[in-house]
């Protein structure tokens, strides 16, 4: 419980271990900050209730046979997931965090390849660097995974295994671009203020 007697040395530090790309302090920070400031969820339920109370659908690329035939093979794949809308809001994590992880389990039959189930990743189960070595990864892979196999340096996920959603709210970073990145310094104040009004 990182926020658990937070101080502003501690949250420099758990910012600076997720700027060198470990984020797990991080992450776990983000997710109590969520859960016990009210006035955050709220806000953050806003925007993601924003995404998922639009309409979507699947367009093809272009008119032609070929590609509508694509059209539905995707539509189908997609709204026969029996819990789509809770994979989006999964997903939608990472406005506070600045990215989001799902894992896609795949089911091959009669010769086609179809997601079975898109299963949420925690966001402290992302590495973003090559633990021992100051190399970020480049900002268009995706973060390794930390595993039973690889519980420190996580592992680098076969091709079409991940869905990896990146809030653009600013330039830089994904572990700097959530919201609640910009809101975890008042959220230390706040705090810092309630406990001397208990005082008091």
């Amino acid at each position: 419980y990182p926020s658990s007697g937070l101080t502003p040395q501690r949250l420099a530090a758990i910012f600076k271990e997720a700027d060198a790309g470990d984020v797990s302090r991080q992450a776990e920070l983000f997710e109590e900050m969520e859960e016990k400031d009210p006035h955050l969820y709220s806000q953050l339920q806003t925007r993601k209730n924003a995404v998922l109370g639009l309409e979507y659908d699947v367009a093809p690329y272009s008119e032609s046979a070929e590609d509508k035939k694509i059209r539905d093979f995707v539509s189908d794949c997609i709204f026969n997931l029996n819990d789509f809308d809770d994979i989006l809001r999964d997903l939608l994590d990472a406005i506070g965090k600045g990215y989001s992880l799902a894992e896609i389990s795949w089911d091959i039959s009669n010769g086609r390849a179809v997601i079975a189930k898109l299963a949420w990743i925690h966001a402290k189960k992302a590495v973003f660097y090559e633990r021992g070595s100051n190399m970020w990864a480049k900002s268009y892979e995706m973060p390794r995974i930390m595993t039973e196999a690889e519980p420190v340096y996580g592992e680098i996920m076969p091709p079409w295994k991940l869905v990896y959603h990146r809030y653009m709210a600013r330039s830089g970073y994904d572990t700097r671009a959530g919201i609640l990145r910009v809101c975890a310094w008042m959220y230390l104040f706040k705090n810092y203020a309630l406990k001397d009004w208990v005082a008091f």
